[in-house]
């Protein structure tokens, strides 16, 4: 996991593991990639202009029904 301050998280190649072995979800990456940008210690708020994440969250949901049906993209 990379860490940056108190907070550390997965790199792109674990958290893709871990939504292949079903140790996570679409949803769950984004809740948590969500409140690292809005954590106020974190650069979120000078890193987006605009955060989208009510889309962000709709497009988890349809991937996390993708590989709940076994159409889940590589």
């Amino acid at each position: 996991p990379a860490q940056h301050g108190r907070m550390t998280f997965p790199t792109i190649a674990e958290a893709a593991a871990a939504l292949a072995a079903g140790r996570t979800t679409a949803v769950k990456l984004v809740d948590e990639a969500l409140a690292r940008i809005a954590e106020p210690a974190s650069e979120g708020s000078r890193a987006f202009i605009a955060v989208q994440a009510a889309a962000a969250r709709a497009a988890a949901h349809s991937m996390d029904a993708l590989r709940a049906a076994g159409r889940a993209p590589s």
